[in-house]
């Protein structure tokens, strides 16, 4: 299983007032405990208050879906990330992940570089050309969904991001099972799902 890291920056960051910033960085925070309860071999690192990388070195299979949830969160409060993803070895691992290198840091940085201009919401590469012409496929449909996703849609996709079920989901946000199932057609669930599923299935694959 190779490891992934993720470099991301927040949309329209300088537009955002005092308020809204100190709201972000309250988000981030809150996101980022959530993601090392869940997995605390976590590495991540905020810095200027609106960019954020993080190093998935174990149990990395899980990294696209975590990665997924936390785009979520952040809509959901009304913030948008850009993503870049890069999935491969590592050569040298220091005390930053800013000066940490390896295949993934250099995918990671090279995507994120490339959606800005695009101004695309993720790209995911991985070190093999046969991977990466598959996810040349993904990442647009990804980028199509997430850039047209609602709040009311990532509240839900986040809950099924944590593995829930529809009904649990329901419960949670103390709405009707229907409803839920509405929000996740209508927000593409099945496209993230079946996203997160064959990363999933490549990662394992590669044990």
């Amino acid at each position: 299983m190779n490891p992934a890291v993720a470099s991301v920056d927040i949309v329209q960051s300088s537009k955002l007032s005092a308020a809204k910033r100190r709201r972000l960085l309250a988000v981030i925070k809150k996101c980022m405990h959530v993601l090392k309860l869940e997995n605390k071999e976590i590495v991540y690192e905020v810095s200027r208050g609106d960019s954020i990388q993080l190093l998935w070195k174990k149990k990395s299979s899980e990294a696209l879906r975590q990665l997924l949830w936390l785009h979520m969160m952040l809509l959901q409060e009304g913030f948008e990330m850009r993503t870049g993803f890069g999935i491969g070895k590592i050569s040298l691992l220091t005390k930053s992940l800013s000066t940490s290198d390896g295949t993934a840091f250099q995918l990671s940085g090279r995507c994120l570089d490339a959606i800005k201009n695009a101004d695309n919401r993720i790209a995911i590469a991985f070190e093999t050309d046969e991977l990466n012409k598959e996810w040349a496929v993904h990442n647009v449909v990804l980028n199509y969904v997430l850039q047209r996703t609602t709040a009311p849609q990532a509240v839900a996709i986040a809950r099924m991001l944590e593995n829930k079920t529809q009904q649990q989901v329901a419960k949670v946000l103390r709405i009707k099972q229907p409803s839920v199932h509405q929000r996740l057609k209508a927000g593409g669930w099945v496209i993230i799902q079946a996203a997160v599923n064959r990363y999933q299935q490549i990662q394992n694959k590669a044990d």
